[in-house]
């Protein structure tokens, strides 16, 4: 588990058959096949239990290629969303935007395990872009066993929990896809 208010369990794949099934599932990858015409593998997994409150971010600013945007996320529901349960939530169109990191916004790169402050003006950059395209949030309600896939810019996150005793299992999945020159 991560020690967070809301813990969430990193790479279960690894130990899990079932996490790891469903990161293998064969309708899910030849679906990314099909969208990316490129061969995706799996390199992380997370399960949430609960809602994760996470403000919106771009995957891309944890991981990424190069040539870049050959991630992709996708994020299945184990259990029906509602809207009380911080459900995950996104903005459509905005994996079409820029990409933003720390070096773009003016900021020095942190060390590992120290980029927190960094990542917040980060945050709340984001919040302001949203604001200034007149972006819409969606959220994804949605029942048990869909699954949503993004593209590795996609701005995403979770949304409010308004009942802290509901659970929101959910696993999150991020591939690569075959052929790149450098995965980071």
């Amino acid at each position: 588990y991560n020690g967070e208010d809301n813990p969430r369990i990193f790479e279960a794949w690894k130990y899990s058959k079932r996490a790891l099934e469903l990161t293998r599932n064969e309708n899910l990858t030849k679906a990314i096949q099909l969208l990316y015409q490129k061969e995706p593998f799996p390199f992380q997994t997370i399960n949430f239990i609960k809602g994760s409150n996470q403000p919106l971010h771009s995957d891309a600013i944890h991981f990424h290629t190069m040539p870049a945007n050959w991630m992709v996320g996708v994020w299945v529901a184990l259990e029906d969303m509602t809207e009380d349960n911080g459900t995950l939530v996104y903005v459509p169109g905005s994996h079409k935007w820029d990409f933003y990191d720390f070096q773009s916004l003016g900021l020095p790169v942190p060390e590992y395990g120290e980029q927190f402050e960094n990542y917040k003006i980060y945050e709340e950059f984001l919040i302001n872009l949203v604001e200034t395209k007149k972006a819409k949030v969606n959220k994804f309600i949605t029942k048990k066993g869909h699954a949503l896939i993004w593209a590795a810019n996609l701005l995403h996150g979770g949304d409010v929990i308004k009942d802290s005793n509901l659970t929101r299992k959910s696993q999150a999945i991020h591939y690569y896809f075959e052929g790149c020159d450098h995965y980071y």
